[in-house]
C-alpha cells in the first residue's frame, strides 16, 4: 500500500522565493513583454525561442521548475492566435514536460533548488537537444 500524505503536510507549501513577488511595490504587468523583446534570455530566465512563442521559467512559481509557453504577440484571447502560433506553443509545452499543480498534491516530489540553479541545469540540456537535433539536420 502506497505511503499517504499526512494531511498536515498539506495545509501548507512552503514557497519561500515567491516572497519577492508578495513584497514588490508595483506589479510588473509587462515582464512577458519583456522576456519577448530582451536579447538577455538568462535575466528572464527564458529557456528557448521559436518563431513565434518562447519558453520561459515562471520566476514566482508555487513548485520550483515551473515553466510558460508564451508567444511573442500579446493577445488576452487564446482564439485570437494564428494557427503556426498555437502549433507552435503546444509543441513548446511538450517539449518542457512540466509538473502541474496537482500532481505534487498527489505526492510528486518538489525540487529542492533554487531558480538560477534549475535555469542553467535547464540551459545546459536545451543546448544538449538543439545540438543533437543540428547534428540530425
Amino acid at each position: 500500500m502506497p505511503e499517504e500524505i499526512p494531511k498536515r503536510e498539506m495545509e501548507a507549501l512552503w514557497c519561500p522565493w515567491r516572497v519577492e513577488y508578495f513584497e514588490r511595490e508595483k506589479p510588473d504587468a509587462n515582464f512577458l513583454s519583456e522576456a519577448a523583446r530582451t536579447s538577455d534570455d538568462a535575466a528572464h530566465f527564458v529557456i528557448t525561442r521559436r518563431k513565434n512563442a518562447f519558453l520561459m521559467m515562471n520566476r514566482y512559481p508555487y513548485a520550483v521548475g515551473h515553466l510558460m509557453a508564451v508567444p511573442y504577440r500579446k493577445t488576452a484571447d487564446l482564439a485570437a492566435l494564428g494557427e503556426n502560433e498555437i502549433v507552435e506553443l503546444w509543441n513548446l509545452v511538450t517539449h518542457a514536460h512540466d509538473t502541474n499543480f496537482m500532481p505534487i498534491l498527489a505526492g510528486t516530489r518538489t525540487l529542492s533548488e533554487g531558480l538560477r540553479g534549475l535555469y542553467d541545469k535547464l540551459i545546459d540540456a536545451q543546448a544538449k537537444i538543439d545540438m543533437a537535433k543540428g547534428a540530425r539536420a
